[in-house]
C-alpha cells in the first residue's frame, strides 16, 4: 500500500456533508457504539449564547442585539447544565429575553449542542389559554427545533 493510500479518507467520507456524519455518529451512539460516544464527547460544544444568537433570527421577529446580560445568563445556565450549580433564579425585568433564553433556547440547545437529548422538560408559568408563556415558548421551542438550521446540526 503506497504512503498516499493510507493517508487519503475514503471518498465517501470526504465527499459527505459534515451534518450526515455527525447524524451517523449520534444514531450509532444511540446504539450504544462506544466509540461514537466518545468522538462526540470530544467535541467541542457550542456556547449557548452563540447557539442563541443564531437560533434568534427563527424565534423572534426583533434584531438580536447582543450584550453582558445574555452572555451572564446564557454562562450560568450553562453552568446549570454542567452541574457547577444546583439552583438558579434569574429576576430581570420584562423585555429582557427571559423566556427566549431559558425556555426555548437552553432546552434546544441541551438537545443539541450540549449533547444531552436524554434531558426532559417541564415549563410553567403563569396565565392561561394559547397566550398563555408557557404555551407561546414551546410553540417557539417547537419551531426552532423543526428548522432546516437545527435538522442540519443538531437533528437526528
Amino acid at each position: 500500500m503506497s504512503r498516499r493510500q493510507v493517508l487519503t479518507a475514503p471518498s465517501s467520507v470526504v465527499d459527505a456533508p459534515q451534518a450526515l456524519v455527525q447524524q451517523e455518529l449520534r444514531r450509532r451512539a444511540s446504539l450504544g457504539d462506544t466509540k461514537a460516544q466518545a468522538v462526540l464527547a470530544e467535541r467541542p460544544r457550542r456556547p449557548l449564547a452563540e447557539f442563541l444568537a443564531g437560533a434568534w433570527r427563527y424565534i423572534s421577529p426583533k434584531v438580536y442585539l447582543p450584550n453582558w446580560h445574555i452572555e451572564a445568563k446564557c454562562r450560568l445556565l450553562q453552568m446549570q447544565t454542567d452541574g457547577e450549580i444546583s439552583r438558579l433564579i434569574i429576576n430581570e425585568p420584562p423585555g429582557y429575553a427571559k423566556s427566549l433564553t431559558t425556555s426555548v433556547a437552553w432546552p434546544a440547545w441541551e438537545w443539541g449542542p450540549a449533547g444531552k437529548p436524554q434531558t426532559r422538560w417541564l415549563c410553567v408559568s403563569y396565565g392561561g389559554g394559547d397566550e398563555a408563556p408557557a404555551v407561546r415558548d414551546a410553540q417557539q421551542m417547537r419551531m426552532l427545533i423543526r428548522t432546516d438550521w437545527y435538522q442540519r446540526d443538531y437533528g437526528t
